[in-house]
């Protein structure tokens, strides 16, 4: 599985670094894989989110959260690197 990396800069003009899964990939896992994932906040049923041109939820895997990124305001160039997603979550660290 693929997982991206880069900087962006945050509404009070920090800047943040992520490493993260774009939420379609999750959602195509099988019910076992998506277990691996911190889903527990996640549910598909809830009112959807009104989010800004050019923003986007994504899986923040340092965080095992949730995440929105607004990449009109990225700093570095987005890196794609590749991810076993067997391991846990909870002790994962890349």
């Amino acid at each position: 599985m693929k997982y991206f990396q880069t900087t962006f800069r945050k509404k009070d003009g920090t800047l943040r670094e992520i490493k993260y899964i774009e939420l379609e990939q999750i959602m195509s896992l099988s019910e076992q894989q998506k277990a691996l994932f911190s889903l527990r906040d996640y549910k598909q049923d809830t009112k959807p989110r009104t989010l800004q041109e050019g923003s986007r939820l994504v899986f923040d895997i340092d965080n095992k959260d949730f995440r929105i990124i607004n990449f009109n305001a990225l700093e570095t160039e987005i890196e794609q690197k590749e991810l076993d997603y067997e391991q846990k979550w909870y002790n994962y660290t890349i």
